[in-house]
């Protein structure tokens, strides 16, 4: 089992690796798109589709033997 602090840590440094820190996605010149980090026994995954103006998304943790331990569904776009 998975404790909640090895969970969270992971998502912290994934999301520090893509568009919530100055890592990959920044890097290659996007925001949106499919994304995925590995760190040990487990595999961070954030898939999405859409543009700026509409998306939807969901990121998930996975272990090794593919038991998922956390999922999130997202969506978003422009305003205005």
């Amino acid at each position: 089992m998975i404790s909640d602090s090895d969970l969270q840590a992971l998502v912290v440094r994934a999301k520090a690796a893509t568009y919530a820190g100055d890592g990959d996605l920044y890097a290659e010149g996007r925001f949106l798109g499919g994304f995925t980090y590995g760190d040990g026994q487990l595999t961070y995954v954030d898939e999405n589709t859409g543009e700026v103006g509409r998306f939807e998304g969901v990121e998930h943790i996975s272990g090794a033997d593919g038991t998922p331990y956390y999922r999130l569904q997202y969506h978003g776009g422009r305003i205005v």
